[in-house]
């Protein structure tokens, strides 16, 4: 059925034509001859052919990527929020090798991953929000990169630490610590932010923009994630350790967080967004292969049992971070849905990824409940 046909409604079955609107059933000439129920009149106009065969999926990729372009998520009110999708695949539509980079809509390729798309969907002008707890995998890199801290080092279990005589709470003012891997799966504060205070704002700010922090995107209408000024907002303990749990000034998209997965599971490097292939291709390590399989590894952690479960999936290993991150600052660990932005950052399969997904909601609670879920369904879309 062609436009115009669907937009008038259903065809009438049987021999006896549609009523009008006097209730007379119209003329039919006998010049015209019947067809059969269901065979079309004439052939369709080449461009509703032509459009079709656009909008079938022609194999494996063009599958994924159809996948990627549908609602990973319907919820039952409107909410604000956006996503960033990096689709890591080895070779191209037509099986050939890619070279390295990082390309945006179209396609491209990271040095350990293969071929990336990047995409990114939300709300229209939506402007970058406090990361919270998901920067805490540029942090984790920067203490392990610096040598202050590793996977097994212990730190007081607790619900809170004060820095320069402010006190910071965990989140809904719960007791963590242990070993750095379960403090990270736990995502607790008490642990992350003094480690933040000691890393310092220079090695802080360093390993961010290593990531891609103060960076100019190449991506069109893609807005560029921020640290504020180190000079002004990073003078004290209490600020710094506040922005190494994504708070204080710390201003991130979802594509920009979705590239921080994506560093993570290509062994240390990034690549720069690009638009189209014919870009120049920009790359560099931003960690050191072993930092980032330590940081992968605690990822992992973060969906087996910590607070990321609901991204996990039956059969595949997934890599994740969550984080609620504060929009007015409390310092209490006082849990206020309209407070909080919910965040989730994944990719999957976390030893040979082939997607890293951004999500975030905007005042919609915690990360792990809001956020995780969407991630999954997007990782289980793409990864069909």
């Amino acid at each position: 059925m062609d436009a115009r046909a669907a937009a008038a409604g259903p065809a009438p079955r049987g021999d006896a034509a549609a009523p009008d609107a006097a209730g007379a059933r119209p003329r039919v000439g006998a010049h015209r001859r019947r067809r059969p129920a269901g065979r079309r009149h004439g052939p369709r106009p080449l461009r509703a052919r032509a459009a079709q065969a656009l909008r079938r999926p022609a194999g494996r990729h063009a599958r994924r990527r159809a996948a990627l372009r549908r609602p990973a998520h319907r919820p039952r009110a409107r909410r604000r929020g956006a996503l960033g999708a990096l689709d890591a695949q080895p070779h191209g539509p037509a099986g050939r090798p890619e070279r390295p980079g990082l390309q945006a809509r179209r396609g491209g390729a990271d040095p350990a991953l293969g071929r990336l798309g990047a995409r990114a969907g939300g709300h229209r002008g939506l402007r970058p929000q406090p990361p919270g707890s998901t920067f805490k995998i540029i942090t984790l890199s920067a203490a392990l990169a610096a040598g202050i801290a590793t996977p097994s080092s212990s730190y007081p279990v607790r619900s809170s630490a004060t820095l320069s005589g402010v006190k910071l709470s965990n989140a809904s003012g719960e007791s963590c610590g242990g070993t750095l891997s379960r403090s990270f799966a736990d995502s607790c504060n008490s642990v992350f932010a003094p480690l933040g205070a000691r890393l310092g704002a220079r090695r802080l700010v360093a390993r961010a923009r290593a990531f891609g922090f103060e960076e100019t995107p190449r991506v069109p209408a893609a807005k560029i994630s921020t640290l504020g000024d180190p000079a002004k907002d990073l003078r004290d303990a209490i600020a710094i350790g506040s922005a190494a749990i994504g708070q204080n000034k710390d201003l991130a998209t979802p594509l920009q967080m979705a590239s921080v997965g994506a560093t993570i599971g290509s062994g240390g490097v990034r690549a720069s967004p690009r638009v189209v292939r014919s870009d120049p291709v920009i790359r560099r390590r931003a960690v050191s292969a072993r930092v980032a399989g330590q940081v992968r590894d605690m990822m992992i952690g973060v969906v087996q049992s910590g607070t990321g479960t609901a991204a996990a999936l039956p059969g595949v290993q997934v890599a994740g971070k969550t984080g609620t991150a504060e929009l007015r600052f409390t310092g209490d660990g006082t849990s206020d849905p309209k407070n909080t932005d919910a965040w989730f950052v994944a990719f999957a399969p976390a030893r040979n990824p082939r997607v890293a997904v951004g999500v975030m909601l905007v005042g919609a609670g915690a990360g792990g409940k809001a956020a995780a879920p969407i991630a999954r369904q997007v990782l289980t879309a793409a990864l069909r």
